[in-house]
């Protein structure tokens, strides 16, 4: 039986890297939520490739749980965050000023799909 689980969860694994064209189904790794998800990747690619002075660029609408992970790791590489703000008039980010973000040549770049909260969505086709 534990054979057979462990074959179904590496064809699982093997199905996820087709679909999102990843090169090696090793890199493909299970999280139990999206916050278990940001705080691996702070934690262990962040800590590697984040320096002092690299830029993380986040939006003013992040949540708590997607903020402080890199808080606390710009924090400790001495590192810069920058912050999009929301429009007044519609509630999502504000394109224009990501794109002066965007020369600072962060090393990240972080955005919501949309907020739980309102459903509002950030325009991410740009």
């Amino acid at each position: 039986m534990a054979e057979r689980a462990t074959g179904a969860y590496e064809g699982t694994r093997a199905k996820i890297a087709g679909l999102i064209n990843a090169p090696d189904p090793r890199e493909i790794v299970f999280v139990r939520n999206a916050d278990e998800a940001i705080n691996l990747v702070a934690y262990s690619w962040g800590r590697r490739n984040i320096g002092r002075g690299d830029t993380i660029v986040l939006t003013e609408m992040e949540h708590h749980a997607n903020l402080v992970p890199w808080q606390l790791l710009v924090q400790e590489k001495d590192g810069d965050l920058e912050f999009v703000p929301g429009s007044r008039t519609t509630g999502c980010c504000r394109s224009d000023v990501y794109e002066v973000l965007l020369h600072l040549r962060p090393k990240l770049v972080l955005s919501p799909t949309s907020r739980t909260c309102s459903g509002r969505s950030t325009p991410c086709a740009r």
